[in-house]
């Protein structure tokens, strides 16, 4: 039991220091477009509904 614990934290950090990584690089290459905050929020918003459009066409 407890190493079914142990093994799904580490499985949650390895998970979250991926998503960590994927963002940091879209991060840098919203950056080295010289987007400005407001367009790069915009973009993230853009980005966020397109992917539960997603989500909810699979599960459809």
């Amino acid at each position: 039991m407890k190493n079914n614990i142990q093994k799904e934290i580490q499985e949650r950090r390895k998970h979250a220091e991926r998503l960590k990584k994927i963002a940091l690089k879209l991060f840098e290459q919203l950056k080295s477009e010289n987007v400005s905050f407001s367009d790069a929020e915009r973009i993230i918003s853009l980005l966020s509904a397109s992917v539960k459009t997603e989500r909810d066409d699979r599960i459809i």
